[in-house]
């Protein structure tokens, strides 16, 4: 459950520039486009894919060269994350949302569903962060058009000069799993 744990608790200003320009973005579904433009730059022990239809999208961290404890704390702490910031982002307490996991609940069910409420499916063949077309369009309050385009140069600079992408946090992480 440390992965749940941390991921509420991470949030936007922490990103730095990264998390202004996700702060200004119009709508969540612009919000997780640069989740995942920006995605090394955050976490790149985990790829992040965002497949979207005509139903919603699927938000899904993998991270399969990693011990599959360490991939679940990823994926839990990038949900938990995403889903405890849109909320504050965008005012509302239930984000149009579920979650599937392809994990059995154990002890942590109810902590799962303090963090997701009662959209959490286990043991699922199809795991990820489920939104729906609506909670796509939702709007982000601290929206800024101008300012979410000065940030996003700004983002696209910085990684176009920085050949060690991620958090120091994450490259130290990275070092040690490949020693």
């Amino acid at each position: 459950a440390l992965g749940l744990k941390l991921g509420v608790r991470l949030n936007m200003v922490a990103l730095g520039i990264l998390g202004y320009a996700l702060m200004t973005s119009a709508t969540v579904g612009d919000g997780l486009k640069l989740l995942l433009r920006y995605n090394q730059a955050i976490i790149p022990s985990m790829a992040i894919d965002l497949a979207v239809d005509q139903k919603g999208a699927l938000l899904v961290g993998k991270a399969p060269h990693l011990p599959k404890q360490l991939e679940r704390f990823y994926a839990d702490t990038l949900y938990s994350a995403v889903v405890n910031n849109l909320r504050i982002l965008t005012g509302e307490a239930n984000v149009s949302m579920s979650l599937d996991l392809d994990y059995g609940a154990g002890e942590e069910s109810e902590l799962y569903a303090s963090v997701f409420g009662s959209k959490v499916r286990f043991m699922s063949d199809n795991p990820g962060l489920r939104f729906s077309l609506g909670g796509l369009v939702t709007a982000i309050t601290t929206s800024n058009p101008l300012a979410q385009n000065i940030f996003q140069r700004e983002c696209d600079r910085i990684i176009s000069t920085d050949n060690q992408l991620g958090l120091v946090s994450e490259r130290v992480k990275q070092i040690l799993i490949s020693t």
